[in-house]
């Protein structure tokens, strides 16, 4: 492999020769969820695998110690964060290289696996970083966690002592030993998406609610058909209807009800259902239609609205009529003398005699009329 830089050819390393492999662990830092979680690391030989050697002893330092004693030495959770980043961005341009007639979503699930914690921790045990890390007790094993940082911070060294101008040579370096992983893990992939899904227990009770949800509904909208057949039954003076279920001998989500309703000793209609209550509603509904009865399309629902929206026009409708319709005014005696005004017909006051018989005069009632009665006690 034709490289810039201070790289030398080290030891030919396999995964099966590392210590602590994993070959029998899941490929998955995401938890058991990911795709790739039940598949085992692949075991893949390297031949003429390239080691980069450091020319910052401080750099070197950090990258293989968690707690550099230099205070000159960069933090390695910084280095450690780099290389994360970076190695996102390497394997991202790998992958859109290679297959860009995946989608974006495939393209994602697949970066995933390659860039997961096992994955990284695996790469590690490649390489045999853990056998130059400095800080760790003596006759200790270490975690998958602490050897994908130290992956991702031997990368982020790399990255920060070459600079971007000899960002190509980390590229190439990256490709080399990471592309047989790539085409291993697009293979399972492949698979992944071809292979049957198994039902979980959650989709399961998911789709059990909403069928019992949907079997719900469907007797709500059927459930006055009964009602209404018993009241025919009443108006007519007939028996109540008589209802025979029978089932087809299944069980669970594979059972159906018969319904067989009779009016009057004749059998009317039948229906079936998957339920025996909806049968009967359906059988209800079956019979009125033979019967020629009226039936409302409408659904428990819509009449249970309409009938709140009764109720409350009725309400206002009742105060709003009082107020545009009030009480008539009691009627008034009526007169012999409609030209008169009432209180001096009442009254019998003198001074509106004059008055009233001068304008009954002038009226055309006739000077024959006698003038009204005075008070008491006037002559």
């Amino acid at each position: 492999m034709d490289v810039v830089g201070p790289l030398n050819t080290g030891p030919v390393v396999t995964a099966a020769a590392a210590p602590n492999g994993g070959g029998n662990r899941g490929a998955g830092g995401g938890g058991s969820g990911a795709w790739y979680a039940s598949y085992p690391l692949p075991q893949i030989a390297h031949q003429g695998l390239t080691l980069y050697t450091f020319n910052s002893k401080p750099l070197e330092q950090s990258v293989f110690m968690q707690s550099p004693s230099s205070p000159d030495a960069p933090d390695q959770s910084l280095l450690q964060w780099t290389g994360a980043s970076v190695v996102n961005a390497l394997c991202s341009i790998q992958l859109t290289s290679l297959y860009s007639d995946m989608s974006s979503g495939q393209l994602t699930d697949l970066r995933a696996a390659l860039t997961s914690k096992m994955f990284h921790a695996h790469l590690a045990r490649t390489l045999s970083l853990h056998t130059s890390l400095q800080g760790a007790h003596p006759g200790s094993t270490p975690s998958d966690r602490v050897l994908a940082d130290l992956f991702e911070s031997y990368v982020g060294g790399m990255a920060r002592e070459l600079g971007t101008e000899n960002f190509g040579t980390l590229y190439k370096w990256y490709f080399a030993f990471v592309n047989p992983y790539i085409t291993h893990y697009r293979t399972l992939y492949q698979h992944h998406l071809h292979a049957p899904r198994p039902t979980s227990a959650a989709s399961a009770s998911a789709s059990s609610v909403v069928a019992s949800a949907e079997a719900k509904a469907r007797r709500q909208n059927v459930a006055g058909y009964t009602s209404r057949l018993m009241e025919y039954a009443a108006k007519n003076r007939l028996e109540p209807p008589k209802f025979e279920f029978s089932d087809n001998g299944q069980q669970g989500a594979d059972i159906q009800w018969t319904a067989i309703v009779s009016l009057g000793g004749i059998s009317q209609a039948r229906a079936v259902a998957s339920t025996k209550l909806e049968a009967k509603h359906l059988a209800s509904k079956e019979a009125l239609g033979t019967l020629r009865a009226p039936i409302d399309t409408t659904t428990s629902i819509e009449r249970r609205r309409k009938k709140q929206e009764r109720r409350a026009r009725g309400g206002a409708g009742s105060m709003g009529q009082g107020l545009r319709q009030p009480y008539p005014a009691p009627l008034m005696p009526m007169s012999p003398y409609p030209q008169m005004p009432m209180h001096a017909q009442l009254n019998g006051l003198s001074m509106h005699v004059p008055h009233q018989q001068h304008h009954m005069a002038g009226s055309g009632i006739g000077p024959h009329m006698p003038p009204p009665p005075g008070p008491p006690g006037m002559t």
